[in-house]
């Protein structure tokens, strides 16, 4: 990537994915470029787990947070 890119919503997968999914694998690869950020930001958008934990984008938000808690 030519510049910095931020990525929203925890990346914004319209489905929620597991953290072993290869989309998120994807995402997690875009972070080690160091180009990239992600927004840890509106986990009802497209959780279907819900309020008031949504279990299924937080474990994408844990996992984001574990590869690169600076980013």
């Amino acid at each position: 990537l030519a510049g910095d890119v931020v990525i929203d919503h925890n990346g914004k997968f319209l489905e929620p994915v597991a953290p072993a999914h290869p989309s998120f694998g994807a995402l997690l690869r875009l972070l080690e470029s160091g180009k990239v950020w992600v927004k840890l930001s509106a986990p009802y958008e497209t959780s279907k787990t819900g309020a008031p934990a949504y279990e299924d984008v937080s474990a994408l938000a844990r996992a984001l947070v574990k590869a690169r808690p600076d980013r």
